[in-house]
């Protein structure tokens, strides 16, 4: 019988065979697993050709690889000592078949990738997508053993999206708080405006309001002038000060340290001049 060793994988996929995962073979001796035979031979409808020999084969030709594992690490057991069965300790990892271990972890990283479609489809939370990145995460950082670093690319390019979008998130949370702050002091600063506005306008109409009864009673008075003018035009004459009190350049005024004597009357100039007066004087005495 034909026995595969436990470590064999494919070499288009270069899947480890196992439950899930049997492999087939083809005339030329080859072996690979169905699914990767079915995708050769509807890719070439002229007719489908090994991957390695190029030599040709159908489906009708493949068969099936019976393959009887054996457990690669017997249990081994001593007086007084018996295998842990932590699950993550290194011996139970060597002590557990390769063949048992294939079939649960493509089955966890399948329903890993319907999760990462089924929020990819739908509107998810911030805290939803971070708990699928965890849990992701979480998965590929176990059993590093089973999951090295080629295998499932798909699971850790979701995982790099899902950091990225939450990191947008959290880019925009934050860019969107500062947004709502700046909105929320510029309705401040409009709503003050518009009561200053407010009260500007009131005091304008108010002075408008004054300025219209000062004209009006301006009006009346000027009417009354009018009419008192009218009936009493003298009186206009009498309110004008006198031009004594602002004396013009043709009467100049006095000087008051000047005193005015009266003039003389024509006798007294006679007498003064007359030749009798000046030999009528007497004479002084000396002193």
């Amino acid at each position: 019988m034909l026995t595969i060793d436990p470590t064999s994988v494919c070499d288009v996929c270069n899947d480890q065979y196992g439950v899930v995962c049997l492999p087939y073979l083809i005339p030329c001796g080859h072996t690979f697993c169905r699914s990767c035979l079915v995708n050769i031979s509807d890719n070439n409808p002229k007719g489908a050709a090994c991957p390695l020999c190029r030599e040709r084969f159908t489906l009708e030709s493949i068969c099936l690889v019976r393959v009887d594992p054996a457990d690669p690490l017997p249990k081994l057991s001593y007086d007084g000592f018996l295998p842990s069965d932590d699950t993550d300790s290194d011996f139970s990892d060597r002590a557990r078949s390769p063949w048992n271990q294939e079939p649960r972890i493509r089955e966890e990283a399948r329903a890993l990738e319907l999760r990462v479609q089924k929020a990819a489809s739908v509107k998810c939370t911030f805290e939803e997508v971070s708990e699928l990145r965890d849990d992701i995460q979480n998965w590929l950082l176990t059993e590093p053993k089973y999951k090295p670093n080629g295998k499932f690319p798909a699971l850790r390019l979701s995982a790099a999206l899902l950091r990225a979008i939450l990191l947008n998130s959290l880019a925009y949370t934050e860019a969107s708080k500062a947004s709502k702050l700046v909105e929320n002091g510029l309705l401040e600063k409009i709503k003050q405006l518009e009561a200053n506005q407010t009260v500007l306008e009131a005091d304008v109409k108010r002075a408008k309001l004054q300025t219209g009864e000062k004209q009006h009673e301006i009006g009346q008075l000027r009417l009354e002038i009018e009419r008192l003018r009218k009936a009493n035009p003298n009186a206009a004459g009498s309110t004008r000060l006198h031009s004594s009190f602002f004396p013009g350049p043709s009467s100049p005024p006095t000087s008051p340290t000047t005193p005015t004597s009266p003039a003389p009357s024509s006798s007294a100039s006679a007498y003064m001049t007359s030749p009798e007066a000046h030999s009528s004087r007497v004479p002084l005495p000396p002193p």
